[in-house]
C-alpha cells in the first residue's frame, strides 16, 4: 500500500491534470469531460475519508484542503458543462461555434417538468404519467401527427436517463417535456 504522501501527491497531481482536461474540453480541444479521471480521484477522496484513523493533524489539514479544492473545482466544472448541455451561455465555455444555437433561438416552451431518483423510477410512477400525458399534448399543441405509446415513450426515457446516469453518475434526475419548433422533444439534466 502507498503512503500518505504519496497518495496525497498523487491526489494534488491528478487535481492538477483535471483541470487541464477541463481546460482542454471548454476549448473545445477534448469531445467529453474527464469523467474517468474524476472518478478516479473520488475514490482516492472515498478512501482517505474513511480511513482517518492514524492520520497526524497536518496530514488531516493537507488531505482537507486537497479535498475542498477539489470539491470547489468539481462543482463549478459539473455547473459550467450543465450550462453548455443545456445550451446557455458559460464562463468557461471557449468552444466557439460547436454549441447548439438552435436551443435558444428556436422559442422553447417548457410544457412540464418532474424530478426523479433512481429508485422512483417506474411505470406505474404518477410523475411519469403526466410527463407522458404532457408530451401528448406537447405533440398535439405542435400539430404533430401520430401518437407515441407509453411503452415506447417509458423505453425512450429509460434510454435517455440510463445516458445520463452513465455520462454523470448522479443518482437524480430532471425531466422536461419542451415544445421545440412544433414538436415535442424530452429533455434530460442531472438534478445533483
Amino acid at each position: 500500500m502507498a503512503s500518505f504522501d504519496d497518495e496525497m501527491h498523487r491526489l494534488s497531481e491528478g487535481i492538477k491534470a483535471m483541470q487541464v482536461a477541463y481546460s482542454r474540453y471548454f476549448t473545445g480541444a477534448l469531445d467529453r469531460p474527464p469523467v474517468e479521471l474524476q472518478a478516479s480521484l473520488a475514490a482516492i477522496i472515498r478512501e482517505h475519508t474513511v480511513d482517518t484513523e492514524g492520520q497526524r493533524t497536518a496530514e488531516r489539514f493537507r488531505f482537507n484542503s486537497l479535498v475542498s479544492r477539489y470539491h470547489i473545482l468539481t462543482e463549478m466544472w459539473n455547473r459550467n458543462v450543465r450550462q453548455i448541455e443545456e445550451g446557455r451561455p458559460s464562463a468557461l465555455d471557449r468552444r466557439g461555434g460547436t454549441q447548439v444555437t438552435a436551443k435558444s433561438t428556436s422559442g422553447e416552451k417548457e410544457m412540464y417538468r418532474a424530478r426523479f431518483q433512481t429508485g422512483q423510477f417506474s411505470q406505474e410512477n404518477p410523475d411519469m404519467q403526466k410527463l407522458y400525458e404532457s408530451y401528448l399534448s406537447a405533440a398535439k399543441a405542435g400539430g404533430t401527427k401520430g401518437t407515441l405509446s407509453y411503452q415506447k415513450f417509458y423505453g425512450q426515457v429509460q434510454r435517455h436517463l440510463e445516458k445520463c446516469q452513465e455520462k454523470t453518475g448522479c443518482d437524480a434526475v430532471v425531466l422536461r417535456v419542451v415544445l421545440v419548433d412544433n414538436r415535442p422533444v424530452l429533455k434530460v439534466k442531472s438534478a445533483s
